[in-house]
């Protein structure tokens, strides 16, 4: 008998080529999420919301800083073009 996985971490890297363009992330699906647990790796305070998310309205997320979430999913963009962002996501039934 096999059951579903309790969690799954994801380690992200995107290079954003449009500054003030949102990604949702992450793009796996575990079944019934109930939790994210976010951390930024990279050097760039990058901002997180809905789908509409922007730096005016997007909370920020600082270099080295974590955060944790009950949410299917979220979207992240960084002020920067060309910038390679790097965030480690664990995601929890």
């Amino acid at each position: 008998m096999s059951q579903d996985p309790i969690y799954d971490c994801v380690s992200v890297e995107l290079e954003l080529v449009s500054a003030n363009t949102s990604y949702r992330i992450p793009t796996t699906t575990l079944t019934n999420k109930k939790l994210f647990v976010v951390y930024n790796k990279s050097d760039a305070t990058i901002y997180y919301g809905g789908h509409n998310v922007t730096v005016d309205i997007g909370i920020p997320l600082e270099p080295g800083k974590m955060f944790s979430l009950r949410a299917s999913g979220l979207y992240f963009i960084c002020p920067q073009p060309g910038k390679k962002i790097n965030i480690v996501i664990l995601e929890l039934q």
